[in-house]
């Protein structure tokens, strides 16, 4: 028993040494083999590196190499892309300039046409101009005499008057006035045993009268433009406008303002000429006033036909009035005859009215009442069959 039982725990001890044994010696297996794998992964991780980096390498370097070919095509293409670019442009453009050149060419032919136009019309114009300035010329020396004879006309009193009387006619025909209908000339007038006769007598509305003097003195006017010093300029210009003042004086004094005889309140001094005009109120603007004060109206010839023009138009005026007054007498005249003659054509209605009632009752209900007796007799007639003798039915 002892034997069996020693052999027993001999072989459980033998076993469990194996069994630690064991045990140890996989532990021992298991530490180098992780040794092992780990310096084979260290190994494997190294070459792994040196891989990636030569492979890395070479990549750089045939990424260099293939950018490098690739840039050189591309290079190559655009050149050639740009030549046959160039090529064609040169060619579009060579084709333009030369139909530019032939266009330039044309422009070229007509503007040398039309500058030999011009040549000629420059050449035609010079002697065009030269005769007219020989024309010029001609009528200068033709207006030298003409001013030369109005000159020495104008020293003489009655030729100024008849002078100043032509300018007034013409501008009275420019603005329309007729003689004997619009004016009168050289109408007499007898107020008090003083008789005056003014130049130029304008008719105004109501029967009223507008005088107008022509008569101006320039004898000191035409030495203030002969004189040669300012001094006797001076003298002659003062001379001129008391001239004018004492003339100005004398016509507000004469009978040319007459309220008795139905005048304007106020005369017309007509001055011949716009020069002289301009020249009055230039020199003392205060004439101007004085004359207004006097009731004496200075015209030139621009403001005589303005003055005419208003006349006109006041003439005119007053002739619409007077015809629009009768015009509505005439209506009024026409409103009535017309009430007159709506009330006739309403009686006349009226009995229209009845007539055909009238007549609407003979051709309707009467006409009926008559033909219902005949219709029987016919009736009558036919059924006893009564023979009429035709002599019968003949009208005496």
């Amino acid at each position: 028993m002892m034997d069996g039982l020693l052999f027993v725990v001999v072989f459980v001890l033998g076993v469990l040494l194996g069994l630690g044994l064991a045990f140890g010696l996989r532990i021992v297996q298991a530490r180098t083999a992780e040794s092992l794998a780990q310096d084979l992964f260290r190994e494997t991780e190294k070459r792994r590196k040196a891989d990636e980096a030569q492979l890395l390498e070479t990549v750089k370097n045939n990424f260099g190499r293939l950018t490098l070919e690739a840039q050189k095509r591309s290079h190559d293409v655009f050149l050639t892309l740009a030549e046959q670019r160039l090529e064609k442009q040169t060619a579009q453009h060579t084709a333009e300039l030369e139909s530019k050149k032939d266009l330039i060419g044309q422009h070229l032919g007509q503007v040398e046409t039309q500058l030999r136009r011009v040549s000629d019309l420059v050449s035609e114009f010079e002697e065009k101009r030269a005769e007219k300035i020989g024309a010029l010329s001609s009528e200068l020396q033709q207006l030298i005499q003409t001013s030369s004879s109005l000159q020495q006309a104008l020293a003489d009193n009655r030729a100024r008057g008849q002078w100043g009387e032509r300018i007034a006619d013409d501008i009275l025909r420019l603005a329309g006035f007729v003689e004997g209908v619009n004016y009168g000339r050289q109408m007499t007038t007898n107020v008090d045993g003083q008789k005056s006769r003014p130049d130029f007598t304008f008719f105004l509305p109501k029967a009223m009268t507008l005088n107008m003097d022509v008569k101006f003195p320039l004898d000191n006017y035409m030495a203030f433009l002969n004189a040669e010093s300012p001094a006797d300029q001076d003298s002659y210009c003062r001379k001129f406008l008391s001239d004018v003042r004492s003339h100005i004086k004398a016509v507000s004094s004469r009978e040319y303002i007459n309220l008795e005889n139905n005048t304007a309140d106020c005369v017309l001094l007509f001055i011949p000429n716009e020069q002289i005009y301009r020249f009055i109120h230039e020199q003392d603007f205060s004439l101007v006033d004085n004359a207004l004060e006097q009731k004496v109206i200075l015209c030139s010839p621009l403001t005589l036909y303005i003055v005419l023009a208003v006349i006109r138009q006041a003439a005119d005026n007053f002739a619409l009035e007077q015809s629009s007054r009768e015009v509505l007498i005439l209506l009024k005249k026409f409103k009535k005859q017309w009430e007159a003659f709506n009330q006739k054509m309403d009686a006349l209605g009226s009995s229209l009215e009845k007539t055909q009632a009238a007549y609407e009752d003979l051709t309707g209900r009467r006409k009926k009442a008559l033909e219902r007796p005949l219709g029987e007799v016919d009736k009558l007639v036919s059924r006893y069959n009564i023979l009429v003798p035709e002599e019968t039915l003949v009208e005496d």
